[in-house]
C-alpha cells in the first residue's frame, strides 16, 4: 500500500463519495478527517489508516470483513462504523461524526463530581456490554476515544479498531528465530494480559474502564511513571493506590468498582460488562455494591512467560499521548538522532554500556538515520562545562539535542519483569519536549535481550520514517555483527569508551577480554589488530587484521568497509584500494565524519592534498565538534601545502572551540615560526607544553625560537629539556652544541657535538647504507672543524643516494655555499619535499636567512 499523505494535505480530497473537509485529529490508528457524505448529505468522520495496517489484498479483505462486522454494532453509546474502502492505495474507514468534546477535555478541568462519574460509567458500561454481546472487544479504551454528542451523550469511538489495524504477517517476519505476538493499545490504559501477550477479551476492556474511572475520580491515572518500561512494570505487578487515599470524599462503593476493574488477573475482575453495569446501577439506586473475594495481586504473567515458545518478543504500539491529536516529529532522511544512554533498572551490571553499544550498532546500520557520535556528545558536554556527566539521561540528552539542533532524542530503558526483561525506547522532539512514540519489547530470558533489541531498533527506525524495505536491507542481527555474549559485549563497550578517551593500553586490555570470552567476536579482533598495528605490536596487528578480514562479511556495512580499508593500507600496503573501500562506505553513509577524515588522511598520504582538504572539510561539516579533521586540515595546510595563513585560521578556529586543545597550540606555534613571528610562536608553544610537558617536538621548536631570537642560553635549556624527557634524542646534543658555539662556549660545544657524533657512528655501523646518517656525520664533522672529512662524508652520502638534496642543502649552507645550497633546495622541492616551514627555522640553513634567492624561494612556496 502506498503511504498516505499526512495531515491537512488530504483536505479537499475525494475518497469514494466522501469529500474530506478538515483534519480533526491523528493518533496511532491513523488520521481523522471531518468529511461530507455526498450521497446521504451528512457529516462523517473518515479515518485514513496507517500504511502498515493493510499492506496487501488479503489484509484488505480481512479489514473489510471486520469493518462490516463493526458496522452492525447499533447502540446509542457507540459511534457507528459505516463503511470501509480503498482508493488509490489509501485504506479508510467511515464512521459516525461526533462533534462534541472528548473526556480528555473534561478531565483537563480536574476530577469529576461523583454523580457525573456514575452517570458516565453507566453509559460506558452499557456500550461495552452491547459490543461484548456481539463478541467485539475495543482493546484501546481511553479518554481520547470517549466523546460527547452535542446533547451530552457519551459515545465510544474506534471500537475494535485496535485489532482491525494490526499489521499482519509481514511484521512478524522481521524477527529472525523469535516468536512474536503483536499488541496494540495505549500503554497507561493497557491491561496486564495485553502486555504479557495474552489474548484480550471483554475483561481487558473492563480493566481500561477501571483506569478511566480512576482518572475521572482522582484526576490522575493509577500508574503514572514516565518511563515506559517502569510504567509497564507497575501495570504488571504494582497495586494501585486506593482512590479514597487521593479523594477521601469518594464513596466506598465507587472505589470498590474501580479496584475490582483494576485487578491484575482477569478472573478477579468483573466477568462481563453486564455484571459491571449491574454494580454501577446499584450505585445510582443507593443499593450496596456486590462484594467479591478480593485477593492480593497475583503475578499471573510470570507463568505466562514460561510457557509456549522459548522466546516471546512483544511489539507494543504505545500511544503515550492523551489528546486526540498526537505530537509530530519532522524527521527527514539523514537527520540526526541523539541516543541517550540506557537506563538500567534491572540491577544487573552486565547491561551497563553493553546495550548502549548494541543499540547504536543496530540503528547505525541505517542509511536513513544519522546517530550522533559519542565523541560529539562528549565535546558538547565539555563546552557545557558538564565533563563529569556519567550518563546521558533524558534531561541531559534534551539539553544537548536542543543546543545542537538535533531533530530527535531517543530515551532507552531496560527493566526486569520477573524472569523476563522489558526494553523500551521513547522518541522525543527536543524542540518541544513532547514524547512522539514509544516502543516496548520483551525478552523471556537474558540470552534473548539482543534479539529483542534488534526488534526495538527496527521499530525505532520505522517510527522515524525509514521504509520497511530499507530496514530489511540494512538490518543484520546483533548476535551476528557483534556477539551473542552480553559479557563480551560489555567488555567491548568499555574498550570503545577507553579508546575514545585515548587510553589505549586499557582499551586493548578490554578488547582482548572480549575476545577471550568470545573468540569469534570479529569486531573486537579487528579493533585489537588496529591498535596493535598503530601502537603496540605491528606484526601481531597485521596477523589479527588478516584473520578478521576472513569474517568481515558478518559485520555491518559500516564496520566491514572500515576494516577492509584499514587492512588494505596496513596489511596490503595498498592505499588506493583503501580509498575505494572508504568511498564505498561513504556512498552508503555520506555523513560519516570519521570516514571522511580517514579518506582525507589517505589522500594526504598519496599527495592528493586538494582532495584531502575537501574531505577534511566534509568531516568538519558533518561533525563540527570533531577535532581530529580540524587537526588534519591544519596539518595539511602547514606541513604539505605551505599555506600558513589558512593554517593559522584553522588553529584559531579550533582554539575558539577548545582553548585547551593541545594539537592546535602545537600547530599554531609551528605556523607562527613559518610566518617569522617568533614571539607569538614561542607563546603558543609554551601553551602547548603547559598542556603536555613531555612534548618533545614543542621543546625543540621552543629551542629554535630562542635561537632565532638570539637567546642562546634559553635555547640550550629547551634542548636540554628534550634530553630529560628522552635521553635517546641525540639531535638535542647537536642543537645544544650549536647554541654553545654561538655563545663561544667551545668546550660545551665540542662535548655535545662529540656525543652526537658517537650516536651517529653507531647508527652507521648498524645501517651502513643509510645516506642520511652520513650527511649527519658530515655536518657534525664540519661543526667540529674537520672540513676535509666532512666534505668526503658528504660526497659519500650523495654517491649512495643522489636524491639526498635536502641533506646536501643543509651541508652546503653550513659550509657557506649559499647558491649551491639553494640549488639543492629547489631540487628537493621538485622531488616532493613539502615541509616548507622547516626551511625557515632549520639550524643548518641559518646562513641562507638573508640570501635573496632563499627568501624568494620561501615567498614562492609559503603563503604567509
Amino acid at each position: 500500500m502506498a503511504e498516505s499523505p499526512s495531515g491537512a494535505r488530504l483536505v479537499g480530497r475525494q475518497l469514494g463519495h466522501y469529500r474530506l473537509l478538515e483534519a480533526i485529529g491523528a493518533g496511532g490508528m491513523g488520521e481523522v478527517y471531518r468529511a461530507r457524505d455526498e450521497h446521504l448529505h451528512r457529516d462523517v468522520a473518515v479515518k485514513v489508516l496507517p500504511a502498515s495496517g493493510a499492506r496487501n489484498e488479503r489484509a484488505r479483505r480481512r479489514l473489510r470483513k471486520e469493518a462490516l462486522a463493526l458496522s452492525r454494532l447499533n447502540h446509542p453509546n457507540i459511534a457507528t462504523v459505516h463503511d470501509f474502502d480503498t482508493q488509490e492505495g489509501i485504506d479508510f474507514l467511515v464512521m459516525e461524526y461526533v462533534p462534541g468534546a472528548s473526556v480528555v477535555d473534561t478531565l483537563a478541568q480536574g476530577p469529576l463530581p461523583e454523580k457525573d462519574i456514575v452517570e458516565l460509567a453507566g453509559q460506558l458500561a452499557e456500550g461495552l456490554a452491547a459490543a461484548h454481546a456481539q463478541s467485539v472487544v475495543h482493546r484501546d479504551l481511553k479518554p481520547g476515544n470517549l466523546r460527547f454528542t452535542l446533547e451530552g451523550r457519551l459515545k465510544i469511538l474506534d471500537f475494535g479498531l485496535a485489532e482491525l489495524v494490526q499489521p499482519t504477517g509481514d511484521a512478524a517476519s522481521t524477527v529472525s528465530a523469535v516468536d512474536t505476538a503483536l499488541v496494540s493499545g495505549t500503554l497507561p490504559y493497557m491491561a496486564p494480559e495485553q502486555l504479557g501477550g495474552g489474548q484480550p477479551d471483554a475483561r481487558t476492556d473492563i480493566y481500561a474502564f477501571g483506569v478511566v474511572l480512576y482518572e475521572m475520580a482522582t484526576g490522575q491515572r493509577p500508574f503514572r511513571r514516565e518511563s515506559p518500561a517502569a510504567l509497564m512494570g507497575d501495570i504488571l505487578s504494582a497495586p494501585p493506590s486506593a482512590p479514597r487515599t487521593l479523594r477521601p470524599d469518594l464513596s466506598p462503593g465507587l472505589e470498590t468498582i474501580i479496584l475490582r476493574c483494576l485487578q491484575k488477573t482477569p478472573a478477579d475482575r468483573y466477568p462481563s460488562a453486564a455484571a459491571l453495569l449491574e454494580d454501577v446501577r446499584r450505585l445510582t439506586t443507593g443499593a450496596g455494591v456486590v462484594a467479591w473475594p478480593a485477593r492480593p495481586p497475583r503475578a499471573w504473567w510470570k507463568a505466562a512467560l514460561t510457557v509456549g515458545a522459548p522466546v516471546v518478543v512483544l511489539l507494543i504500539a504505545l500511544s503515550l499521548w492523551t489528546s486526540l491529536r498526537e505530537p509530530t516529529l519532522a524527521f527527514a532522511n539523514r537527520d540526526w538522532l541523539l541516543v541517550a544512554d540506557f537506563e538500567n533498572l534491572t540491577g544487573d551490571a552486565v547491561f551497563d554500556k553493553a546495550l548502549d553499544t548494541a543499540l547504536r550498532v543496530s540503528i547505525e546500520q541505517s542509511s536513513y538515520v544519522n546517530v550522533v557520535p559519542k565523541r560529539r556528545t562528549t565535546e558538547v558536554l565539555r563546552r557545557m562545562k558538564k565533563e563529569n556527566v556519567q550518563r546521558i539521561d533524558e534531561s541531559i540528552g534534551r539539553e544537548i539535542a536542543e543546543r545542537e539542533g538535533f531533530k530527535a532524542l531517543l530515551i532507552p530503558t531496560i527493566s526486569g519483569v520477573g524472569g523476563a526483561y522489558a526494553l523500551s525506547a521513547t522518541l522525543e522532539n527536543p524542540a518541544t519536549g513532547a514524547s512522539i512514540k514509544s516502543n516496548v519489547v520483551q525478552a523471556r530470558r537474558k540470552e534473548d535481550v539482543l534479539q529483542a533489541l534488534d526488534v526495538l531498533a527496527r521499530n525505532i527506525r520505522q517510527d522515524l520514517g525509514e521504509s520497511m524495505s530499507a530496514i530489511s536491507r540494512q538490518s543484520k542481527p546483533l548476535v551476528k555483527v557483534t556477539t551473542a555474549s552480553l559479557e563480551a559485549l560489555k567488555q567491548y563497550s568499555l574498550a570503545v569508551e577507553k579508546h575514545r578517551d585515548s587510553k589505549l593500553e586499557e582499551a586493548k586490555a578490554y578488547y582482548e577480554n572480549a575476545l577471550k570470552i568470545d573468540p569469534a567476536f570479529t569486531a573486537a579482533q579487528a579493533a585489537v589488530g588496529m591498535l596493535d598495528y598503530e601502537r603496540f605490536e605491528r606484526q601481531r596487528g597485521k596477523a589479527l587484521l588478516a584473520q578478521a578480514v576472513e569474517h568481515v562479511d558478518n559485520l555491518t556495512e559500516r564496520e566491514r568497509y572500515g576494516i577492509l580499508a584499514f587492512h588494505a593500507r596496513a596489511v596490503e600496503n595498498d592505499v588506493p584500494k583503501a580509498v575505494q573501500y572508504l568511498k564505498s562506505l561513504l556512498a552508503l553513509y555520506p555523513d560519516n565524519s570519521a570516514s571522511h577524515n580517514n579518506l582525507a588522511w589517505y589522500y594526504r598520504q598519496m599527495g592528493r592534498y586538494d582532495e584531502a582538504v575537501v574531505e577534511y572539510g566534509e568531516a568538519i561539516r558533518t561533525d563540527p565538534t570533531f577535532m581530529l579533521p580540524r587537526d588534519g586540515l591544519a596539518g595539511t595546510y602547514l606541513y604539505a601545502m605551505g599555506d600558513v595563513k589558512a593554517g593559522i585560521a584553522m588553529c584559531k578556529a579550533e582554539l575558539a572551540l577548545n582553548d585547551r586543545h593541545f594539537p592546535a597550540w602545537n600547530n599554531l606555534g609551528w605556523a607562527y615560526l613559518g610566518q617569522g613571528d617568533l614571539a607569538q610562536a614561542q607563546a603558543a608553544l609554551e601553551r602547548a607544553v603547559a598542556l603536555d610537558s613531555k612534548s618533545i617536538n614543542d621543546w625543540y621548536r621552543i629551542g629554535h625560537a630562542h635561537r632565532l631570537r638570539g637567546e642562546y642560553r634559553a635555547a640550550s635549556q629547551a634542548f636540554a629539556r628534550v634530553l630529560e624527557i628522552d635521553a635517546s634524542e641525540s639531535a638535542a646534543h647537536y642543537e645544544i652544541g650549536v647554541a654553545a658555539r654561538l655563545m663561544k662556549d667551545d668546550a660545551t660545544a665540542n662535548r655535545e657535538f662529540g656525543r652526537f657524533r658517537a650516536v651517529v657512528e653507531r647508527q652507521i655501523r648498524a645501517e651502513p647504507k643509510n645516506a642520511e646518517h652520513y650527511v649527519e656525520l658530515a655536518l657534525v664533522s664540519l661543526r667540529m672543524g674537520q672540513a676535509d672529512q666532512a666534505n668526503a662524508l658528504a660526497r659519500n652520502a650523495m654517491a649512495m643516494d643522489p636524491a639526498q638534496h635536502f641533506g646536501l642543502a643543509t651541508f652546503l649552507s653550513a659550509r657557506g655555499k649559499t647558491d649551491e645550497a639553494v640549488d639543492q633546495l629547489e631540487l628537493a622541492i621538485q622531488k616532493g619535499f613539502r615541509n616548507y616551514i622547516w626551511l625557515t627555522i632549520h639550524t643548518d640553513l641559518d646562513n641562507l636567512r638573508n640570501q635573496p634567492r632563499f627568501q624568494a624561494l620561501l615567498n614562492r612556496v609559503l603563503k604567509r
